[in-house]
């Protein structure tokens, strides 16, 4: 649940009856500014979603997006420090798999 507010003489969004629901969900407030406000208000209407309802699916998003980013940062400093395992050697293991000699996975150089 996202709670919209506007400072002055702005609207206050706030879709009470979905903690009615969805009693599962916690409430969330974020202070943003009025310009990216009304674009939030206007996707939602636009879409035909309440502003919680799609601020909650642009948050799910944007931290799936940063979650990838993260694992690929890891693989870069772990190429960069030299924990990598030879291509052959991880195509050989692969090949190996479901066969009478499946092998054990290669270890990092």
């Amino acid at each position: 649940m996202v709670l919209l507010r506007r400072r002055g003489a702005g609207t206050v969004v706030d879709d009470s009856a979905a903690r009615g629901r969805y009693p599962s969900l916690i409430m969330v407030t974020i202070s943003i500014d009025d310009k990216l406000a009304k674009e939030l208000e206007a996707l939602a209407k636009d879409l035909g979603k309440s502003v919680d309802k799609l601020a909650g699916e642009l948050l799910k998003g944007t931290l799936s997006d940063k979650k990838t980013e993260a694992k690929i940062a890891r693989a870069r400093a772990d190429v960069a420090a030299g924990r990598v395992v030879d291509n052959d050697k991880m195509v050989a293991w692969l090949r190996s798999w479901g066969t009478k000699d499946e092998t054990e996975p290669p270890p990092c150089e």
